[in-house]
């Protein structure tokens, strides 16, 4: 059975690098990956193979604040769960709001 597809899952607002160009390689073994710079916000999900691949590494040993790695249907369940807990943080800014009338208008 094919291993499940992660992701790299933002619990908080993260830059990430995401690859914009083919990688060279250095006579000198080194190796240069374009990229951009881009903020995930909380909830926001992006494929393995679309960063760089320190951060890549970064994300699997954990040491990338911000960022989890993920199957794709445990990144659906946070987003789902995350979507709820916000749809009840507004309906409880809605019921706070004071109703009652402008006495001006009688």
């Amino acid at each position: 059975m094919p291993a499940a597809e992660k992701v790299i899952f933002a619990n908080d607002a993260a830059t990430v690098h995401i690859l914009i160009g083919d990688v060279e390689e250095y006579p000198d073994g080194t190796k240069y990956e374009p990229h951009e710079s881009r903020v995930l916000e909380p909830g926001e999900t992006i494929k393995l193979d679309e960063v760089t691949s320190y951060l890549r590494e970064a994300v699997k040993k954990g040491e990338a604040p911000g960022l989890a790695l993920l199957t794709v249907n445990q990144a659906k369940k946070l987003q789902e769960q995350a979507k709820i807990a916000r749809n009840r943080f507004a309906i409880v800014e809605v019921d706070a709001e004071d109703d009652t009338e402008d006495e001006d208008e009688e």
